[in-house]
């Protein structure tokens, strides 16, 4: 048993503000007397903040270089989770299904039973129940052996199962040196570079790595301990890679921190405060792919300086692809529009609003300048995890230069549903109406019931 702990915790609760328990360091203290653990380090991440990051005890028993929030522990089992992420990211890719069997993939690949062979699927890989027993195959591997991951993989079909396939769960290592395999095999990539290169650096995790044997490497790393004749002592690292995919990410207390808000917030990433795109188009799009004689510009910045709050700012400038060679109208003005937007989301209701002014937006062909300007509100409320309501208004004046007094205005009221997962039902009232000079020159009102199913 490794006597060395890194611990993390997640809550989710709404309170503020986020703060550790006043008792912390008296509860982690009795925890390592009853344990008889000489170094931990504790993440607590709670409404996507970091309340705690910190190291308790020291890194080797004996010796006085105390734990501290960047200190490097095993994470043993914990990485796992990134080998099935890695493998979700290549099935979003559209590189890998969950649901096809494996030797599509790894056509080599076989178990002790031919229709387990033929049968298990990625997913299988992932959630212990292919009929292994408990901790089969692991010898395979350790104590430290010469088979790399290709050798263990191929004598998995010596490994007589315990039990029917799918019908009995027991924790295993090897099939994840399988999904290891796989992920090199569909990204050309290593397991240990896809890993590093896709999330670890993607998440934020710069202090990690992803190797048994970066453990012996030193430097701030804690060492592992276990009972050796009835006492605690220190021993040497796991240092070999054959097993990395199952639990050779070695991580600290700040960098798994990291991982967990991710985990809370979906899968966002924290990429950092601003955000930007920058975008040019020559042509009048897809559907219709003629050359046109000028480039059109198209940009956004946004910030988020608090989570939930968003503040962007976006331009315009082109022909709106309607100066296209050999039109008989030629584009006799530039289009431009800028647009400013602040929104603020919970996971109970969204607020926004946006406005912009806009030169020539439908005046690009026609020998008048035009002008335009508007603002737009919006906000939704969810009553319940599958009721919310939604409500918008717009305001706009599209011809400021050619018809200074016109006005058009538009609003909707609605409620949406989600009966079951993949179908959402709305019932939404709309109006629309259009003045000038003070008079209504149109206006309508609409009802109706609107659906979206998604597969």
């Amino acid at each position: 048993m490794i006597r060395t702990l890194l611990l993390t915790l997640s809550i989710a609760a709404v309170a503020a503000p986020a703060a550790p328990p006043p008792d912390i360091d008296q509860w982690v203290a009795r925890a390592m007397r009853t344990f008889e653990v000489p170094g931990l380090a504790l993440a607590i991440v709670k409404d996507d903040e970091v309340v705690l990051a910190k190291g308790y005890g020291v890194r080797k028993l004996g010796e006085s270089t105390a734990v501290d929030a960047r200190t490097l522990f095993g994470i043993a089992s914990n990485t796992k989770a990134f080998t099935a992420t890695a493998l979700g990211l290549l099935v979003e890719e559209g590189k890998l299904e969950w649901d096809a069997p494996v030797i599509r993939y790894l056509p080599a690949f076989a178990m002790w039973d031919p229709f387990v062979t033929r049968e298990i699927t990625v997913r299988d890989l992932l959630v212990h129940r292919s009929g292994l027993g408990l901790g089969a195959g692991d010898l395979l591997w350790w104590p430290e052996s010469t088979y790399d991951r290709k050798e263990i993989a191929r004598r998995l079909r010596f490994i007589q199962p315990a039990t029917s396939f799918r019908t009995a769960y027991a924790y295993d290592n090897v099939l994840y040196l399988i999904a290891g395999e796989l992920i090199e095999t569909i990204s050309g990539r290593s397991w240990e570079d896809f890993v590093a290169t896709r999330i670890l650096a993607k998440v934020g995790m710069t202090g990690s790595n992803v190797r048994h044997s970066a453990a012996a490497a030193g430097g701030n790393v804690a060492t592992p301990h276990a009972p050796v004749d009835g006492r605690v002592r220190a021993i040497r690292p796991f240092d070999s890679d054959n097993t990395n995919p199952a639990g050779g990410i070695n991580s600290s207390a700040e960098d798994m921190a990291k991982w967990l808000r991710v985990q809370l917030s979906g899968g966002k990433l924290a990429d950092g405060m601003f955000g930007y795109a920058l975008s040019t188009i020559e042509g009048n799009g897809y559907k219709n792919p003629t050359r046109s004689k000028t480039l059109d510009w198209e940009g956004r910045v946004n910030v988020t300086p608090i989570k939930g709050l968003t503040a962007a700012l976006g331009f315009y400038n082109g022909k709106l692809g309607k100066d296209v060679e050999g039109t008989p109208t030629p584009a006799l003005h530039t289009a431009q529009r800028w647009d400013a937007l602040l929104a603020y989301a919970t996971d109970q209701f969204r607020v926004g609003a946006e406005y912009f002014k806009a030169d020539n937006w439908t005046a690009v062909i026609l020998v008048p300048k035009d002008s335009a300007d508007g603002y737009s509100v919006w906000g939704s409320v969810n009553f319940t995890p599958k009721v919310s309501g939604f409500a918008r208004y717009d305001s706009a004046k599209p011809n400021k230069n050619t018809v200074p007094d016109r006005k058009d205005q538009y609003f909707n009221l609605g409620v949406s549903c989600k009966p079951r997962k993949g179908v959402e039902l709305a019932v939404v009232y709309k109006h629309d109406e259009v003045k000038a000079g003070g008079v209504k020159s149109s206006e309508f009102d609409e009802f109706g019931v609107w659906s979206q199913i998604s597969f």
